[in-house]
């Protein structure tokens, strides 16, 4: 698997993904990027982990607080949602804002059931000193630090907790190539190759990443390939690599899907990355190896996959563009 990886790599921009003519005709990425992209601010940024409502909290309070919370630089917020066994909401995103969100707010917010019947949930917020303003969900309050934090609920509920406060900042460790990484990135073109014991099984080119599309031609091909999830998720809307080290996927496709979890840069563009829970799927495996390339602002990206068990093996490769 490893030396698909390499060889991918080495060919990531200057495939087709350049030009649609010939390979040949297709400029290889320069050996010093002129990459001009600018560092993320990230002071109203944040990340909290392993949320915990303290004693004295009520199960419908618990309910209603989130296990994690991804602040991210572009006033957006994604909180997660614990799910168990064969919970209906395993997977389901709700979306806070747009035209919807009052009715929304109005099912989220049932005290007489699980108020949060989706492991996601997105909003937009607000920040004023400590205070985090998201409509449709409430305040959250960091002024006591990871060890204090306080969520007001729309209802006038609230639940104090602590929580594990990840460094927001911390692969800018890595100097420029984070700083180029780090941001949310919009999928021009996706390559995939996979392989059988070895041999190549399918390889294919697309405009865009509509994984539906996609899922189509490989099962065209491959005629025990399991494309059920892949036709589901449809369209990556973009890819985020934080500078808080992680990695998240978001499709258009079942209700919004979110795919998040840990990832590590390393100073010669390779990653590691580790996707969480249920957040592995059918293409872009649960963990697995990737690495980046620059040609100007456009970022090459090459991630391992692998399908069916393990079956399967290959490539996916983007070409990616500031989203």
């Amino acid at each position: 698997m490893k030396k698909y990886f390499v060889m991918a790599l080495a060919a990531l921009l200057p495939l087709a993904f350049v030009s649609c003519g010939s390979d040949n005709d297709s400029p290889s990425p320069t050996p010093t990027p002129t990459t001009t992209l600018p560092k993320l601010d990230t002071s109203r940024a944040g990340l909290f982990e392993k949320i915990v409502a303290k004693d004295g909290t009520t199960d419908a309070q618990k309910k209603k607080t989130p296990d994690s919370g991804d602040i991210d630089p572009f006033g957006t917020i994604t909180l997660h949602f614990p799910k168990i066994g064969g919970d209906a909401g395993k997977g389901k995103v709700l979306d806070l804002g747009g035209s919807a969100s009052k009715a929304r707010k109005a099912i989220a917010m049932d005290v007489a059931s699980n108020p949060w019947d989706f492991e996601w949930v997105i909003g937009q917020y607000t920040v004023e000193g400590n205070n985090y303003t998201i409509p449709g969900f409430g305040v959250i309050d960091i002024s006591g630090g990871a060890a204090n934090l306080k969520f007001t609920f729309t209802d006038g509920t609230t639940t104090n907790a602590s929580a594990t406060k990840v460094p927001y900042d911390a692969a800018y460790s890595l100097g420029d190539l984070a700083i180029w990484v780090c941001r949310r990135w919009k999928p021009t073109a996706t390559r995939i190759v996979i392989y059988e014991t070895g041999s190549e099984k399918f390889s294919g080119q697309w405009d865009g990443c509509n994984l539906a599309t996609i899922a189509t031609n490989i099962k065209k091909t491959i005629g025990d390939f399991d494309d059920s999830e892949l036709q589901q998720l449809g369209n990556l809307n973009y890819i985020y690599f934080s500078p808080a080290k992680r990695v998240q996927f978001k499709f258009q496709g079942a209700s919004l899907s979110i795919k998040s979890g840990a990832w590590n840069l390393k100073s010669d563009g390779s990653f590691t990355w580790k996707l969480e829970g249920n957040a592995g799927n059918s293409i872009i495996n649960a963990e697995g190896t990737g690495g980046v390339a620059f040609n100007g602002n456009e970022c090459g990206v090459t991630m391992s996959i692998i399908a069916n068990g393990g079956q399967y093996t290959g490539n996916v490769m983007f070409r990616l563009t500031p989203y």
